[in-house]
């Protein structure tokens, strides 16, 4: 399997993971990660665009708010307060994931792939659990969309995905613009 480029953190992976922490499920039924996501202190918050979401955390930070993870892979900006140089950076998807997979690599080569995993989201084995089994399912998601792929007849997309959704950080395609995002996984994966 491809690895996300320089993390050591394989391609699906790092799909399970941003499915995990902004994974949403759009009008017509498909999944996607979603990166103009918020979680504040605890609360989670999707927003329309990205300036609407920079808008919100600025907002939020000025008022005294410190936990907060932001964008595609949920970084936290209280614990990665040099991950970027502004909060636009921060909700740019190649900018995120790009962090976000630089740290799970770290972990992983510091804690072993599964326990680094886990510790991306707590250091807490009770929560890394409950993660890593919310982790596990997304991976099932990303290893159907594998097959399906695979097996699609040579110059025929199957569900409207292409291989290149496989590789490396591929997968934020569709995500980088200020509109809205393109599906993740074909639709009724969620279903």
């Amino acid at each position: 399997m491809r690895q996300a480029p320089d993390s050591g953190v394989d391609a699906a992976m790092a799909l399970a993971v941003g499915l995990t922490e902004s994974g949403r499920k759009v009008e017509d039924g498909r999944i996607v990660i979603w990166p103009w996501t918020v979680n504040a202190e605890g609360e989670g918050r999707r927003f329309d665009s990205k300036q609407a979401a920079v808008d919100w955390v600025r907002q939020a930070l000025a008022g005294g708010m410190r936990s907060i993870d932001v964008g595609c892979m949920q970084v936290n900006l209280r614990w990665h307060p040099d991950a970027f140089g502004s909060l636009e950076s921060a909700f740019d998807p190649k900018a995120n994931v790009a962090y976000a997979l630089g740290h799970l690599g770290d972990l992983s080569k510091q804690y072993g792939a599964r326990l680094g995993i886990g510790r991306y989201h707590s250091a807490t084995a009770e929560y890394q659990e409950r993660y890593l089994a919310r982790i596990d399912h997304n991976l099932g998601y990303v290893e159907e969309m594998r097959r399906r792929v695979q097996a699609a007849p040579p110059g025929v997309e199957p569900g409207g995905w292409g291989e290149a959704v496989l590789g490396g950080m591929a997968f934020t395609r569709g995500l980088v613009a200020d509109a809205a995002p393109q599906p993740l996984l074909p639709k009724g994966f969620a279903d």
